[in-house]
């Protein structure tokens, strides 16, 4: 997938890895609750989280551990430059902190939650402590204002 795929889609973004025990366990159930409070109107945002850890998280992986948190959530995994590239777009920092006890690395990264509009503009970045309705009010308000029918 490119940037290109998501073109003209409304996105919620989030920079990540599949083991966190951290952050993501708090972010991606938020975007994936937020997403089920808009009921069908949802359905036009794309859930994305980038990994920070593309040694672990295969494609395969991510789209198993992806779906724990929504059906349609998406996982990107890439190559060091592609993903360090995506990183540097949006200023997260990665840093590896230290390795679980079966010596997987534990990641400090990124822990904000970007609403990309449909032209592919970061319209808002919202914080991982938001309850779900103000997360989908909020998505409402920046996504899905230009397909509200007109009146």
């Amino acid at each position: 997938m490119t940037e290109g795929d998501f073109r003209g889609k409304p996105m919620v973004l989030f920079f990540g890895y599949a083991n966190c025990e951290s952050i993501c366990t708090v972010a991606l159930p938020l975007m994936g609750a937020a997403l089920n409070a808009l009921g069908d109107s949802g359905d036009a945002i794309t859930p994305v989280m980038i990994t920070v850890d593309p040694e672990h998280d295969t494609p395969e992986y991510l789209a198993r551990a992806m779906a724990r948190y929504h059906p349609r959530m998406v996982g990107l995994t890439g190559t060091p430059a592609a993903l360090a590239e995506a990183r540097q777009a949006f200023q997260v920092q990665v840093v590896q902190v230290a390795e679980d006890p079966v010596g997987e690395p534990i990641y400090a990264h990124g822990g904000f939650i970007y609403l990309i509009d449909a032209g592919g503009n970061v319209v808002s970045v919202l914080p991982p402590i938001l309850s779900p309705d103000r997360m989908a009010e909020l998505m409402r308000r920046h996504l899905l204002q230009e397909q509200a029918p007109q009146g």
